[in-house]
């Protein structure tokens, strides 16, 4: 189970909490008082699932940038330096 229902109520007010205070503190602001560079709402948790399948992507690009990476210090090395 994902977004807001994953938790708990105090965790919820709590978020909420910290988003208002933050909007207090743009307000007072340079930033605030011309209306730019808002603060962002917290976003809800991810799902198990969600979570997983972002995990998974991360773990495949970082496998294909090594590989990527692999292949370039192979053909770096394969080169016959100039004269």
């Amino acid at each position: 189970m994902g977004g807001w229902n994953a938790l708990a109520i105090a965790e919820q007010l709590a978020q909420e909490t910290i988003h208002a205070l933050s909007v207090l503190a743009w307000q007072q602001s340079k930033d605030g008082q011309s209306g730019r560079n808002a603060p962002k709402p917290p976003e809800p948790p991810k799902g198990k699932y969600q979570a997983e399948h972002e995990a998974r992507e991360r773990s495949e690009r970082l496998a294909a940038k090594a590989e990527r990476h692999a292949a370039r210090m192979a053909r770096r090395t394969t080169r016959t330096p100039s004269a």
